[in-house]
């Protein structure tokens, strides 16, 4: 019923605004300061770990839709990164933006919260079952098979990036079905990764050879310009750490919003250079000498994810019809390969919404999309309820509360369903579809039958953690 109530904040300004004025955006986007905080408030308070998976979801979430007017209420602007005059954007197409984007956010978050319920958990039962068996085996499995596919397509894109630039990994068009076999295989390396964590939590030797080879896959992806993989397997390492291994204290969260806030510089720098060709060391300490608010220029860029919701509304309804749930159904054909059944597949045509809005934009590199503006593209302010109901979706997969009673399968179900989602914030549906449908739930279930079929049961449960 609050948030109901919160929901009519935005509304009502927006409305009784009739010339609108940076000051407009600045108020806000306090709005959205204050949404976002009561977001967390709502969340503790209903006995949920404010760190979680669904929490960083909705940071990330709020920080790519909305990034750039949390800065307006600080008034700061970038004057590379501002959407203020960028493709012919106007202050009241980003004023109206705000005011569709924080309902969603809030509508999100409505949704996640009625997820929450009592458990319903059989102590007794789940304290019998041990899942480290199968998760440590189906964790070496798929490290062999995705090791070399993961490795090849992370040193090729490196040594293509440092000697084309970053923007020569995107001249290779999208492949859907068998064409993109090789980089399914790649794909299965975290989710392996995830699962030898969680196998071997108690082994601190194979831990620390983890912890070094994550370190060192980050420092490879940041190298080579992407900057999303890195930011996101930092946060799942951290997030796995803090539920599994030992949870965080007081003073290791604040060592980590330190290093957090030099981490945006630092992403800051990777974007000032990844699109040279043959940059050395120089190239990217050159830019550190010269960086001014790094953090609050990799915020503001995030935020320019904006752009996407503004220029499809620029064509939506007006000279493009409301795609009415298009996008989000034909995702699930992305599970069917395209064997000369389509000369495109559908889940290209319909659901790849960054390629539409590049072609429409006319743009010569890739625009992305966001979460928000697919709920517009497809409905419009009745995106609200898919928003809803995806809120509820999410927080149900990533809900870390399931992990209670050693129940380990569910946390590593939890993870990897947290990797895939939450590009998804910069991207389309069709890759929750992916994550979901191609690897958490096969692992999952994989590692319920071989439980069940090897019977490790009764064990000693004091050797567990």
């Amino acid at each position: 019923m609050i948030f109901t109530l919160i929901i009519a904040l935005p509304v009502l300004y927006s409305n009784s605004v009739n010339i609108v004025s940076f000051v407009d955006l600045r108020i806000m986007g306090g709005i959205g300061v204050f949404i976002l905080s009561f977001c967390f408030k709502s969340w503790n308070d209903l006995k949920q770990k404010l760190f979680s998976p669904y929490i960083v979801f909705l940071v990330t979430l709020s920080i790519f839709s909305f990034g750039q007017s949390f800065l307006y209420t600080i008034n700061y602007i970038s004057e590379e990164r501002d959407l203020i005059g960028y493709a012919g954007i106007t202050i009241n197409d980003i004023f109206y933006a705000q005011s569709y984007t924080l309902v969603m956010i809030t509508c999100f978050h409505i949704g996640a919260l009625m997820s929450i319920k009592k458990s319903n958990y059989n102590t007794k039962k789940s304290l019998n079952v041990d899942y480290s068996l199968a998760i440590k085996k189906i964790g070496i499995i798929l490290f062999i098979i995705s090791i070399i596919p993961f490795l090849y397509s992370l040193i090729n894109d490196m040594i293509v990036s440092l000697t084309r630039g970053y923007g020569a990994l995107y001249e290779i068009e999208e492949r859907v079905g068998l064409d993109n076999i090789f980089l399914i295989v790649a794909n299965y390396f975290i989710p392996s990764y995830i699962c030898l964590y969680v196998g071997f939590r108690k082994n601190v030797k194979v831990l620390r050879m983890l912890n070094i080879f994550a370190v060192v896959i980050i420092i490879v992806i940041f190298i080579t310009g992407g900057r999303t993989n890195g930011v996101i397997l930092i946060a799942t390492a951290i997030l796995i750490y803090n539920f599994i291994i030992k949870p965080l204290t007081k003073k290791q969260y604040v060592i980590i919003l330190v290093l957090g806030i030099f981490l945006l510089s630092i992403l800051s720098v990777i974007s000032n250079t990844r699109s040279n060709s043959g940059r050395g060391i120089d190239s990217y300490t050159n830019n550190i000498e010269k960086g001014q608010n790094s953090a609050l220029n990799t915020i503001c860029e995030m935020g320019g994810s904006m752009f996407c919701l503004i220029k499809t509304k620029d064509y939506v309804p007006n000279t493009e019809d409301y795609r009415y749930g298009k996008s989000y159904l034909f995702s699930f054909t992305t599970l069917i390969p395209n064997i000369n059944f389509w000369k495109i597949h559908p889940a290209v045509k319909e659901s790849d919404l960054n390629a539409w809005l590049t072609k429409k934009v006319d743009m010569g590199y890739g625009t992305g999309f966001s979460m928000v503006a697919e709920s517009y593209i497809n409905f419009g302010w009745f995106g609200s309820i898919v928003m809803l109901l995806m809120g509820y979706v999410f927080a149900s997969f990533m809900n870390v509360s399931k992990i209670r009673n050693n129940d380990y399968a569910k946390f590593v179900f939890c993870m990897i369903i947290f990797w895939f989602t939450i590009s998804t914030v910069r991207n389309s549906f069709i890759s929750v579809v992916r994550g979901v449908c191609f690897f958490a739930w096969p692992i999952y279930a994989y590692i319920i039958y071989y439980t069940k079929h090897h019977k490790t049961y009764g064990l000693n449960i004091r050797n567990r953690r």
